[in-house]
């Protein structure tokens, strides 16, 4: 399972490094030529750059008879947020982000083991809330509202 994680942080950390360059080429008018269209990309991409570096270097410090954390195991916790990332994605259209965001992140917290009840409701509603809110407001960047009763959600906490 050693080969496979440095097999994995090998692959994403090439493909981060053209997906930067990637988001770094996308075209931005003068007047935003500080924080253009590439900014979070690039951003995100750095972020996956150094998890991938964090991930190779713990591998080779690893003994080869120690666990890597692949395997069945690890392989339940790579498919499970990956498909609720999926399900989070798909379901953004249809109820917004507001809403996807908050059930998304009360979810997630309990899926990787957080237990304190009331800090996982403070977060989710409030984390959700105040990222829209730099989104539409800061940065001017629209956010799926969902439809129906969701957009009217959206419209009502995100709408000043």
């Amino acid at each position: 399972m050693k080969k496979a994680d440095l097999t994995i942080s090998g692959i994403l950390f090439l493909a981060s490094i053209y997906l930067y360059y990637v988001a770094d080429c996308i075209s931005t008018p003068e007047q935003f030529k500080d924080v253009g269209a590439g900014i979070w990309p690039k951003i995100v991409f750095t972020c996956l750059i150094l998890a991938c570096i964090v991930l190779f270097i713990t591998t080779l410090r690893k003994k080869d008879g120690e666990k890597t954390g692949s395997g069945k195991e690890g392989m339940t916790h790579l498919l499970m947020p990956v498909s609720l990332c999926a399900v989070y994605v798909i379901a953004m259209k249809w109820v917004g982000f507001l809403v996807s965001s908050m059930v998304f992140s009360f979810v997630y917290m309990y899926f990787v083991g957080y237990r304190k009840k009331a800090m996982i409701v403070i977060i989710s509603l409030a984390v959700p809330f105040l990222v829209g809110l730099i989104f539409l407001k800061l940065m001017y960047i629209p956010i799926p509202k969902g439809i129906g009763i969701f957009k009217t959600i959206s419209e009502i906490f995100l709408t000043f």
